[in-house]
């Protein structure tokens, strides 16, 4: 992997893949703000069946390549015993389920060598003073 230190990415010819190609793996995060954190509600009345949901989702692209569901802790068993054992857990800390807010962003170059971007959610300017 090529690190970056300054400038843009596409002055080393570096691009962001598009969705529609091939990759290697999938990075997905469990649904978890259910109010228990004290902060902004997503799932109010329907974190049951948003994780159904999740579960579904990463056990069919998991069919075609790896899956990496980020997920707290204290939440493993549960998303191991929905996603069954095609679906990788990493344990980080979060309170989100948007992983292209906050999880890792890859490039590619001309050869197909991977860089990782690294940037800072500013939680849509700002406006979730506690996400970001």
């Amino acid at each position: 992997m090529f690190d970056i230190k300054s400038g843009n990415p596409r002055e080393y010819g570096y691009r962001m893949p598009g969705e529609w190609e091939k990759r290697k793996r999938t990075f997905m995060q469990w649904p978890t703000r259910d109010g228990k954190y004290g902060k902004t509600l997503i799932w109010p009345d329907g974190i049951k069946e948003a994780k159904k949901g999740y579960a579904q989702v990463a056990k069919a692209i998991a069919e075609f390549e790896e899956v990496v569901m980020i997920a707290p802790a204290e939440l493993l068993e549960e998303v191991q015993d929905m996603c069954g054992e095609k679906v990788q857990v990493i344990c980080l800390p979060t309170d989100d389920s948007w992983v292209r807010d906050n999880g890792p962003t890859f490039l590619l170059d001309g050869d197909q060598d991977i860089a990782a971007v690294k940037w800072r959610f500013n939680s849509y300017g700002e406006k979730y003073q506690t996400h970001y």
